[in-house]
């Protein structure tokens, strides 16, 4: 599954009750670094990535204490089908696609998350390709 896609937060709803019951389980969030950073242009995107920050941030604050863990990984341009309508190689200010993250980047954070001792909560992970250009 892509970064850019993820099951509807339905479905972590539907687990949740089980994972409480077990006393384990961890539920990890596929954000963006816009859910910590505005750029123009993308208003819809940014608003669908502040709004799924704060719905895990609620599941973070109704979790605690039950044994289920939350990881919000947060990368940066993780180079997906998600940008060939944008074209990034072509446009000043974006991150080129060679110099973006993979989609294995990503796998690997959350990998690193859910393999933690269980005493071990990673909340948050942000994720930036070292070659970034922050665009306004």
């Amino acid at each position: 599954m892509s970064p850019t896609r993820q099951p509807s937060p339905g479905l972590a709803r539907a687990l949740i009750p089980h994972m409480v019951r077990r006393g384990s389980g961890h539920i990890v969030t596929i954000g963006s670094v816009s859910d910590h950073v505005a750029y123009s242009g993308s208003a819809a995107y940014a608003a669908s990535k502040y709004g799924l920050r704060g719905l895990h941030e609620v599941l973070r604050l109704e979790l605690s204490r039950t044994g289920v863990r939350t990881t919000l990984l947060s990368p940066g341009p993780v180079n997906t089908d998600i940008w060939d309508a944008i074209d990034p190689d072509s446009k000043p200010g974006f991150t080129k696609r060679r110099d973006m993250l993979c989609a294995e980047d990503v796998a690997a954070a959350a990998l690193y998350a859910v393999t933690q001792p269980q005493r071990v909560d990673v909340t948050e992970v942000r994720l930036m390709p070292t070659v970034y250009t922050a665009r306004s």
